[in-house]
């Protein structure tokens, strides 16, 4: 089976989400896209090959990776939430201005698609869903958006140059 090198991704949850974070800013090169889900993060000596499409999606109920950095925040949270896509932001080199749309049921799509290289920044910010995956049915779950399809249909819309 070949392997179409244009399209290679990466995505992870909580922990994961860190390591698709870290893993996006080192093979930025090499993978087309990322999807960091409860645990996006931008690496503090991160310097992008290029710039990378990112959609990320993170509860602000979140009590294990919390929405912004307190003193209770474990030690490997360096950063809020916002705080680590507005890194993103700048590193896809898109305008200070995005588009921000309440899609109903505590969830707002915030999207950035003047980014250079067509290196989008899509985040789904949920008001709950504590440390889950949106749309899989588990625990405190939010069930309006499915992240698993959102992730692909982005992901599909993506290939390396």
């Amino acid at each position: 089976m070949a392997i179409d090198r244009s399209r290679i991704y990466t995505s992870g949850f909580s922990g994961g989400g860190r390591i698709s974070s870290r893993l996006a800013c080192e093979l930025s090169d090499i993978l087309a896209a990322a999807a960091p889900v409860a645990g996006p993060q931008y690496p503090d000596d991160c310097t992008l090959k290029r710039p990378i499409p990112v959609i990320a999606f993170h509860a602000m109920d979140d009590q294990v990776n919390t929405y912004e950095v307190a003193a209770d925040s474990r030690l490997y949270w360096r950063m809020g939430v916002e705080t680590a896509l507005d890194k993103w932001r700048q590193a896809n080199g898109c305008s200070l201005v995005g588009q921000h749309d309440r899609l109903g049921q505590g969830v707002t799509l915030h999207t950035w698609t003047d980014c250079a290289g067509a290196a989008n920044l899509t985040f789904y910010q949920t008001v709950n869903g504590n440390h889950t995956w949106p749309g899989s049915g588990q625990g405190e779950a939010v069930e309006s958006i499915d992240a698993s399809k959102l992730i692909w249909e982005f992901f599909s819309r993506h290939q390396l140059p």
